[in-house]
């Protein structure tokens, strides 16, 4: 006999987890929200909840983000995005000293303690966009590139701009 996944969850209780999303980009937070929900259909027969809070770090106070981490102490587990900031290493470390479970994705923080994060390579991903507009000017006569990013306390902001700056 072996028993059924399903089955098994059933007698126990349900894995909380919390999200954090720290952005300025409804786009990218829409996008990132609908694959949560989508990933929790698979998910939710097995007694799994998310609870997802939405923070702008324009708009919002650091206070307001101490109060949003405090509300998922005692939560299973806990997802973190863009945190990457060296302002919130504290803070993560402080979630993390009291729930091992902390986790960062897309642009996260790599001073933070976690258990683990996932993350594209914003170093590789500037350079090869650096590298892609060069070889489209390099037939023009004017060569001027004027680059536009955000918060250069953010790895990925400063990979963009080390990777445009000129040699």
């Amino acid at each position: 006999f072996s028993p059924n996944k399903f089955a098994s969850r059933l007698s126990m209780k349900a894995v909380r987890i919390g999200v954090l999303i720290n952005s300025r980009f409804p786009i990218n937070t829409a996008k990132m929200i609908a694959g949560i929900k989508e990933a929790h259909e698979k998910l939710k027969d097995y007694k799994i909840q998310y609870d997802i809070s939405v923070l702008n770090p324009s708009k919002n106070t650091d206070e307001d983000i101490r109060k949003t981490i405090d509300q998922y102490k005692g939560y299973d587990g806990i997802i973190l995005t863009g945190m990457s900031s060296a302002d919130y290493t504290s803070l993560i470390d402080e979630l993390y000293s009291d729930n091992p479970n902390v986790v960062q994705v897309q642009a996260i923080n790599q001073d933070a303690s976690c258990l683990f994060a996932s993350k594209h390579n914003e170093k590789i991903a500037s350079e090869l966009a650096a590298e892609f507009l060069y070889n489209c000017l390099k037939k023009s006569e004017r060569k001027n590139i004027l680059l536009f990013t955000g918060d250069l306390k953010s790895a990925l902001h400063a990979s963009a701009r080390d990777a445009f700056k000129i040699s």
